[in-house]
């Protein structure tokens, strides 16, 4: 149940990321939009709304009481979920209303972090996911582990208002993205079982392998190994930050 509920928060935590982004694309719409924005937003935002509302409800379906993790039947769930899908199919309804320059600010780099989530995770038949709940889960738990994330909960914090105001692509908001990262891994690395530091660790480097993030965050974050894309950094640090909180 424990291994349910802590899949489960990081995937809600995913579409709550989502929801936050186009926050202000919506804006951006309003201001600059011609007319076909009206009806094409208020469609996009509908279909996006119930793309949310049935993806939640495949996740809640893993997290039932006295309901044990199964690795064959839930990895198999877990990694044929689509969660990029509302906001991929978001992009494509309002393209036309959209700039090359600004589609690409809003959807291409949060599509590229969404798409390469899984492939990490569920490389190997789910081995890397299997490994960290098996061995590495139990990190964040510590005391130790617990005071480090809260401390890089600030961080977590300045930083997130730049990655969602279409500022990923510049230095300075990629060297304060790999500044937190950092930090997250820091807070892991006291553990004995270097699990969850390598996991992590992998996540970030590997998640932001296709951005403009890519050369600053492997510089600051060494040494990681694994197949081409992993979970986004944000969805995995928010999303054991709200795991712990709910212990």
């Amino acid at each position: 149940m424990l291994k349910t509920r802590s899949i489960s928060i990081l995937f809600v935590f995913v579409i709550s990321v989502s929801a936050q982004s186009d926050s202000p694309l919506v804006k951006y719409l309003q201001g600059n939009g011609g007319s076909c924005l009206n009806e094409q937003l208020e469609k996009a935002v509908k279909n996006y709304g119930n793309c949310i509302s049935d993806f939640l409800k495949k996740v809640q379906n893993m997290q039932k009481p006295n309901r044990r993790f199964d690795y064959d039947i839930d990895t198999k769930q877990l990694c044929t979920l689509d969660f990029s899908k509302c906001f991929s199919d978001m992009g494509n309804a309002l393209k036309m209303c959209l700039t090359v320059e600004t589609y690409k600010e809003y959807f291409d780099n949060h599509l590229k972090l969404a798409k390469g989530a899984q492939s990490y995770v569920c490389s190997d038949g789910g081995k890397p996911l299997q490994d960290f709940l098996d061995h590495g889960i139990q990190c964040f738990g510590e005391p130790k582990t617990k005071q480090g994330i809260q401390k890089c909960a600030q961080l977590f914090e300045n930083f997130t208002d730049k990655y969602f105001k279409r500022e990923f692509h510049l230095e300075n908001a990629c060297r304060d993205i790999s500044k937190g990262a950092k930090c997250y891994v820091e807070a892991t690395d006291s553990c004995e079982d270097k699990t969850a530091r390598n996991f992590l660790r992998n996540v970030i480097v590997k998640s932001f392998h296709d951005t403009d993030c890519r050369d600053i965050i492997a510089e600051d974050i060494p040494g990681s190994s694994g197949s081409v894309s992993a979970f986004s950094f944000l969805v995995v640090t928010a999303g054991m930050l709200a795991f712990l909180i709910n212990l």
